[in-house]
């Protein structure tokens, strides 16, 4: 009974993430307005939700391939989690193969997300155009950013290059603000594959400035990654269809 249950919820669970996630994929690539080439802060708003939800697919795609298979052998749940079962599963079985598939995707499109692609330093007051700079340095000293950097109103926005190098990142910013003097500091976060912790804040902070990674690019790195989402949602759109038009002609 309790297997039924899993099984069931697991799969209505991934399907309702699965089209959520496309949703907010459509949504971001389609409704939302960049403002000069960067994310507007509604299109920020659905990229969290958007990696929460491909969280969501994830493990519950996860969690319907192990019920599946429980469901196949007769077993209960947790029996079911031998890794050479679920490896003969995954590989041998059609079924399986799809399901693994549909989670790798899940993962992936999830991870990328979550993947901080800029640094944004919001002030207190509005900033100037030029004698701006914000330096981002990985664990090895290496400079990680552009050196492009956007000026929109408050924020100061410094493109980043991909990360590779999981550890401590150092952000050193000198900030020129109109109507006050020279904001100049540093603070350091944490990065890892998957997981970001919260940036602390440097020896001497400056509570003028909050520092947040924040995924915004500039316009052309902008407009390929909405090309992107938007081809990304119509894959995902028609894989979730043929596997549905499956379950239909099965029953």
């Amino acid at each position: 009974m309790l297997l039924e249950v899993l099984l069931t919820l697991s799969k209505y669970l991934s399907f309702l993430s699965s089209f959520a996630f496309v949703g907010l994929l459509l949504a971001m690539s389609l409704l939302t307005v960049n403002t000069e080439g960067n994310f507007s802060a509604n299109s920020l708003a659905l990229r969290r939700k958007a990696s929460l939800i491909g969280l969501i697919w994830f493990f519950s795609s996860f969690s319907y391939i192990i019920a599946t298979l429980a469901d196949i052998l007769g077993v209960s749940f947790t029996d079911a989690l031998d890794i050479t079962t679920v490896r003969s599963f995954v590989s041998q079985i059609l079924i399986g193969r799809y399901l693994l598939a549909q989670t790798l995707a899940a993962f992936i499109v999830g991870y990328l997300i979550l993947r901080p692609s800029a640094i944004t330093i919001t002030t207190e007051f509005p900033l100037i155009e030029e004698g701006n700079e914000i330096v981002v340095t990985d664990p090895n000293g290496k400079r990680v950013d552009t050196g492009i950097l956007t000026v929109l109103g408050t924020d100061a926005v410094a493109e980043m290059k991909p990360l590779e190098t999981s550890g401590l990142y150092k952000v050193t910013y000198l900030l020129l603000a109109e109507a006050d003097i020279p904001l100049e500091g540093s603070y350091t976060f944490t990065y890892s594959a998957v997981v970001i912790s919260t940036p602390s804040a440097s020896a001497t902070p400056q509570p003028s400035a909050s520092a947040t990674s924040e995924p915004v690019g500039s316009n052309f790195g902008t407009n390929l990654f909405v090309i992107f989402l938007l081809g990304l949602s119509i894959l995902v759109l028609i894989g979730m269809g043929a596997y549905a038009r499956k379950i239909f002609k099965e029953k």
